[in-house]
């Protein structure tokens, strides 16, 4: 017997300013897993980005994004940073993809964001230290983009 398998493509665009500083979002609300682990005022930052709705393709998805959560309007991605996949539990598979997007414009935050900052690389550290960031965007920033004093 076979089983359902439900699959989504999760999109994070990484902005930078004109001085290198990396734009992050704060949550309004708690992630689910936080919350199941007790951690119900854990607000994180994370890059913005969402999910791919049906019959959209993924540049227009990721335009959307940014212009819902940013106000930014997209204008190229320059290249696919890196491409992260969760199985948050069985039968649910997220792939999701990160660019290096170039946005111009207003910064403006949707309801779904209380906060948002550029970051030089030594305050991206210390969300790491405070566990203020969204796991999957730490390990990108580190690990992969070397982003860290």
């Amino acid at each position: 017997m076979s089983k359902k398998l439900l699959f989504e493509i999760g999109l994070k665009a990484l902005i930078k300013d004109k001085f290198g500083k990396v734009l992050l979002l704060q949550r309004s609300n708690p992630y689910v897993s936080d919350v199941k682990n007790g951690h119900t005022d854990k607000l994180r930052w994370d890059l913005p980005g969402g999910r791919v709705e049906p019959s959209e393709s993924i540049v227009e998805a990721l335009r959307r994004e940014i212009k819902e959560e940013t106000n930014l309007d997209f204008v190229d991605f320059t290249k696919i940073i890196d491409v992260h996949e969760t199985f948050y539990h069985e039968g649910f598979h997220t792939v999701r993809i990160y660019f290096q997007v170039s946005a111009i414009g207003n910064l403006k935050l949707s309801q779904e964001h209380i906060e948002a900052k550029y970051f030089e690389k030594k305050e991206l550290a210390q969300l790491e230290n405070d566990d203020l960031m969204e796991k999957s965007t730490l390990k990108l920033l580190h690990e992969k983009l070397n982003l860290w004093v």
